[in-house]
This record gives C-alpha cells, sequence and structure tokens, in this order.
C-alpha cells in the first residue's frame, strides 16, 4: 500500500505551502506570515494515514497522534476510514481530500465511518486548531527546504 503518511489536513496545507513537487517562490518573510497565518485557521484531527490515491482503495489509520481530536473520539491506529463528513475515501487522492478538508473548520464535529475488526462504527472528532508546536514544525521544516539556501547550512 502507498504509504502517503498524512495528517488529514496537516499534510494537505504543508503541500499547498511547500509546493509539493513545486519550489516555493514567496519570500521567505512572505511565507512565514502566510504559512503560519494559513496553519492557525486551519482545522486538525492528528489522523495519520496511508493509501490515498493507493490501487487497494483502502484508506487505513497509520497513527493517532496522542491528546489529538482523533484519540479523544476514539479512533486508533489500524483503523480502516470508510467515509468522513459524508463523502467516501475510497479512491480519493491528496488533491480530493484537500478540497474535502477546506469545507471543515475548527470546533466543527466530524463523522468519521470506521471499520474496525469487521465492524463498522462512526466516531465524531471535533476538529481543532493545530498545535502550535506542530506548525513550528511544519513551516520549520518547509523553510529550511524551500528558503535556506545549500551554503547557509
Amino acid at each position: 500500500m502507498k504509504r502517503l503518511g498524512l495528517v488529514l489536513i496537516a499534510l494537505l496545507g504543508t503541500m499547498v505551502w511547500a509546493g509539493e513537487g513545486h519550489a516555493c517562490t514567496a519570500s521567505a518573510q512572505d511565507c512565514l506570515n502566510k504559512y503560519v497565518s494559513y496553519l492557525k485557521n486551519t482545522a486538525w484531527d492528528g489522523i495519520h494515514v496511508e493509501g490515498l490515491g493507493d490501487e487497494s482503495k483502502i484508506v487505513k489509520v497509520s497513527e493517532v497522534l496522542a491528546d489529538s481530536p482523533g484519540e479523544k473520539a476514539g479512533i486508533k491506529a489500524g483503523d480502516v476510514l470508510v467515509s468522513m463528513h459524508g463523502k467516501t475515501l475510497a479512491g480519493m487522492t491528496g488533491q480530493d481530500l484537500e478540497g474535502l478538508m477546506k469545507t471543515i473548520k475548527i470546533g466543527d464535529k466530524v463523522a468519521f465511518v470506521v471499520e474496525r475488526n469487521g465492524q463498522q462504527s462512526t466516531y465524531n472528532v471535533v476538529m481543532a486548531s493545530v498545535p502550535d508546536q506542530t506548525i513550528a514544525t511544519w513551516v520549520g521544516k518547509h523553510m529550511v527546504k524551500h528558503h535556506v539556501q545549500e551554503s547557509q547550512i
């Protein structure tokens, strides 16, 4: 299964700003300001998944971060995500998920239909803001990758 190692929406924000496959063209300061502002207003669930866009058409939870909205709702590593916010995830690409996530706001209660041990259950995840430490990590990685000259390292 193709591992994308996503945190739903988290990586999507990173993909938008890191220019997944593209160089960031903004100045370092402009990028920093816009990226932090974007992430501070982005809904987050703390769920890492694998399998988006994969031929297997199974979106599997690879990790749920401690104290995240996903963990608090009861979602666990190994769960298969069937749907989220009323949308089937099988066959969805990262771009599809990005579009879905843009419709979700901080504080929204999002229904995740999860398959575990052959049984489907619904878990309501209350989306939170991205933690400051996570923002710092993502922004730092982006800045090093896209704004620090090789000679400055």
